[in-house]
């Protein structure tokens, strides 16, 4: 994790403000909102934040970054490249709401693309 960096995780967001009986996107806009506010607030003060999400595409991306004020703010997408087989066997390991249907985790990791630099102008480096 980068060396004073406020980790914002949209799963732990989620997890606090699901009840027992909802299912997992039931409040999607209000995790949303605050994914969004709470990365938002380290920005403006000077914080350096990590946005912890699937960011599946660049319309998941872009998503984000449209809603958050970039002025003098370096983005890093950090992109795992990790093998379908190596995802299902973590998910696996899994409980709960944490544990995704394997059906789903396929289809994410056939939809999922890295960041292009070229398209992606409010993003300022990329690692793979």
């Amino acid at each position: 994790m980068a060396q004073n960096a406020i980790h914002v995780s949209r799963d732990k967001i989620r997890f606090n403000l699901l009840n027992d009986n909802d299912d997992y996107f039931d409040k999607e806009n209000e995790v949303f909102r605050i994914f969004v506010q709470t990365i938002q607030d380290g920005l403006s003060n000077n914080n350096n934040m990590i946005a912890d999400a699937t960011h599946l595409n660049l319309a998941s991306r872009q998503k984000l970054l449209s809603k958050l004020n970039l002025e003098n703010v370096k983005v890093i997408a950090v992109y795992f490249r990790v093998p379908l087989k190596t995802c299902l066997c973590r998910n696996e390991m899994r409980n709960g709401r944490a544990k995704v249907p394997e059906d789903v985790v396929m289809k994410f990791w056939n939809l999922l693309t890295y960041p292009n630099l070229e398209v992606e102008t409010n993003i300022n480096e990329c690692i793979i």
